[in-house]
């Protein structure tokens, strides 16, 4: 039998999570979410390259999760 990767028994999508919330809820997050890939990838930074925009922030952190979630499939593959 094969053991559940992350702990999850069943698919999980957006529209499942985002279901009990209203549209302004989830619009709010949307932007809230958005200014936390600000702060994570230190877009406040003078020397970033990227310093003061939120260009590219959901694609960058869209191919971090995919790398991190590799990585841990295959860390719990050999486990």
């Amino acid at each position: 039998m094969e053991k559940p990767f992350i702990g999850a028994i069943q698919s999980l999508n957006a529209e499942m999570l985002c279901e009990e919330l209203k549209p302004w809820q989830v619009e709010t997050g949307k932007a809230a979410f958005l200014d936390y890939l600000y702060e994570l990838y230190d877009r406040g930074n003078p020397e970033s390259e990227h310093h003061g925009t939120y260009t590219g922030l959901m694609q960058k952190f869209k191919d971090d999760s995919a790398e991190i979630m590799r990585a841990s499939f295959i860390a719990s593959f050999y486990a």
